[in-house]
């Protein structure tokens, strides 16, 4: 018996890529999920998944910038500037429920693009970075450290590469 045709979804949803200087090397905020807060049963309960940075879907007329600035203060407290000069996104497709439109409630097969953002926090702001119940727990990583992570999907691992890049052609303490 063939399996029904679950409809196509597209979902957007805008990120904040938070970055710091320690030690005079440049380091990316990696938040872990709470996987109870997702309610993921059996192995998927047991994997971690990090994330590269705050991020979630539009809401209402919302654009993928104001939504990474909500999701920066929802998810970790911090209110930061968003750089002008960097945005980037990737794409990946999952089965789920979608949350809007025609097919709102029902199984599809959700497109979903991440489109992110980039900001500088100082050791002061991230003083009051405070975890939303979304992440159980946050780290500092170069870019290489997150990119050796087993727990960072491919395709974020694609965009942390195009991002090392941009740093390096300005910097030489992106490592």
């Amino acid at each position: 018996m063939d399996k029904p045709t679950l409809p196509s979804v597209r979902m957007i949803s805008g990120g904040v890529i938070v970055y710091t200087r320690k030690d005079g090397v440049l380091r990316i905020l990696l938040l872990e999920q709470n996987n109870k807060r997702y309610e993921r049963k059996g192995r998927k309960a047991k994997k971690r998944v990090i994330d590269i940075g705050p991020s979630g879907r539009l809401e209402g007329q919302e654009n993928a910038l104001e939504a990474a600035k909500r999701e920066l203060k929802q998810e970790t407290n911090l209110d930061l500037k968003i750089e002008d000069d960097y945005t980037d996104s990737y794409s990946y497709v999952f089965e789920g429920e979608a949350y809007e439109g025609k097919d709102k409630g029902k199984r599809a097969k959700i497109i979903k693009t991440r489109k992110y953002y980039l900001a500088h926090a100082s050791e002061d702001q991230l003083k009051k970075l405070k975890l939303s119940d979304e992440h159980i727990s946050y780290k500092l990583v170069t870019i290489d450290e997150a990119l050796h992570s087993k727990d960072i999907m491919r395709p974020q691992k694609g965009l942390l590469k195009r991002l090392k890049a941009r740093f390096a052609s300005s910097d030489t303490n992106v490592n």
